[in-house]
């Protein structure tokens, strides 16, 4: 077992949850609202699964209790878009044990504080909210990963449901 796998069952605070585990809980949340599990709407595919609805937030509190009691930051800039997650922080939270504190800004000023962070690796942010016309740049950066392996993992995203 890794130090960062012992440290994450252990129970990490602010700071200390790594980027990578971030985007593995996220990306089991994504996956969970794309699946119609947050929002409330179902696709064909969850309409038709054995699973109740509410299996959805069991499996996702069950994959995020190595992370309760730590905080995640994000950053964005102020669109309707990255509001949306706003009204469903709170159940976030209550649901996962992970507090998440958000920073919004103007395009101009949070691409700004985005390159900076993401080229220093300073690790002020643990999650941003990254716009098309940066997406190629932080490819080409090294600073994003696909979600795919998150997603195509059964400990962090359950197909049934």
């Amino acid at each position: 077992m890794s130090e960062k796998t012992s440290a994450a069952q252990a129970g990490r605070t602010h700071r200390e949850v790594s980027r990578r585990d971030a985007l593995r809980l996220i990306g089991a949340t994504v996956t969970a609202a794309a699946a119609g599990g947050l929002t409330g709407h179902t696709s064909a595919r969850a309409a038709t699964a054995p699973a109740k609805p509410e299996a959805i937030f069991d499996f996702i509190a069950e994959a995020a209790k190595p992370y309760r009691g730590t905080q995640l930051t994000l950053m964005a800039v102020n669109t309707a878009q990255s509001q949306d997650i706003v009204p469903y922080l709170g159940e976030f939270e209550k649901l996962t044990g992970i507090r998440v504190r958000t920073e919004y800004g103007g395009e101009s000023e949070t691409l700004t504080k985005m390159d900076l962070e993401l080229s220093s690796g300073a690790g002020a942010y643990d999650i941003m909210h990254v716009l098309s016309q940066s997406f190629s740049r932080y490819l080409r950066g090294g600073w994003l990963a696909p979600l795919t392996p998150y997603v195509e993992n059964p400990k962090l995203t359950d197909k049934a449901l």
